[in-house]
């Protein structure tokens, strides 16, 4: 198959499941946020907000449309080059919000996303919300792919951290 047939195969699939969910999950919104549930009524799993919307911020026809992707939804740009995930879950740390996470890769392994694929990813999730990314010690460290950058945050955009760092003009 060449590359330019592989693409428009990718293209279709993705553009299948951005319109029809798979048949095991049932899809309900619920404040603005959008509830998943296994197809026997079971376990909850919150997922992102609107993925239309979040696609528009991304970059709109530039981008794939969204793929299912564990509680929430997988974008790709079409010319190959970034990859977004955006997932949430409910914290016990977090018990009025959902917390959201959101990574953004370079489709080369070999290439690491720039601060401004990081803001891209920051307006798209949170566009006038907090989010932050953390640098945790080696034992805490979670990463499937070492060029893959992360910022989590909470649904509703209010900090995760009670610091205003820029209060006392230390930054």
């Amino acid at each position: 198959m060449s590359g330019r047939s592989a693409k428009a195969a990718r293209r279709a699939e993705m553009s299948r499941w951005a319109t029809r969910p798979p048949a095991a999950l049932r899809v309900i919104d619920v404040d603005g946020l959008v509830a998943q549930f296994d197809a026997d009524g079971g376990r909850e799993a919150p997922v992102n907000r609107d993925p239309a919307d979040l696609r528009h911020r991304l970059g709109g026809k530039t981008w794939g449309p969204p793929l299912p992707h564990g509680t929430g939804w997988k974008f790709q740009r079409y010319d190959d080059t970034l990859i977004v995930i955006v997932t949430a879950a409910c914290w016990p740390d977090l018990p009025d919000a959902p917390a959201i996470h959101a990574s953004i890769s370079r489709h080369s392994p070999d290439a690491i996303p720039t601060y401004d694929d990081l803001q891209l990813l920051h307006r798209a999730v949170w566009p006038d919300g907090n989010a932050m990314q953390a640098f945790v010690p080696d034992g805490d460290h979670v990463n499937i792919r070492s060029n893959v950058l992360h910022l989590w945050g909470r649904a509703d955009g209010q900090r995760l951290w009670p610091v205003d760092f820029g209060r006392y003009g230390t930054i």
